[in-house]
């Protein structure tokens, strides 16, 4: 019961927050068709499901949310392959855009290039300069 308590209190704090958060960020402040906030703490599990499931883990999907169904019954695993199962879908799970990061990592990779050709060049002069010292007259 105190377990159950707990977990409850935990789910309002989590509700009141993402409430907040998206009354203080006009984009993210959006209503729906019943004049109802459009983020909302079930959407994201509706989110959730509908991305694993999608991926063809449904009853995976369904164990992770708490249901309990007669198919859940049978749906046994061990802890680590549940893990290796989620670390499959974790990609589907990602609400995080990395175009810009993987752009920066690209431009990066292209810096790093540049300036390693770069050091070559100059290793090379440094070479011929230290074999063909100038000669002072």
């Amino acid at each position: 019961m105190y377990i159950i308590s707990i977990y409850t209190t935990l789910i309002s704090a989590i509700m009141e927050k993402l409430r907040k958060t998206t009354d203080s960020i006009p984009e993210l402040n959006i209503k729906n068709e019943n004049d109802q906030n459009s983020i909302h703490f079930h959407a994201f599990r509706k989110w959730f499901k509908t991305q694993v499931t999608t991926a063809g883990q449904s009853d995976f999907a369904e164990a992770l949310m708490g249901h309990k169904s007669l198919k859940l019954v049978y749906f046994k695993q061990s802890s680590d392959a549940r893990l290796k199962l989620y670390q499959k879908m974790e990609p589907f799970l990602i609400i995080s855009d990395f175009t810009k990061v993987e752009k920066t990592m690209d431009e990066l990779q292209d810096q790093v290039q540049s300036l390693s050709m770069e050091l070559e060049k100059v290793k090379q002069w440094r070479e011929i300069f230290v074999k063909y010292p100038k000669k002072k007259y």
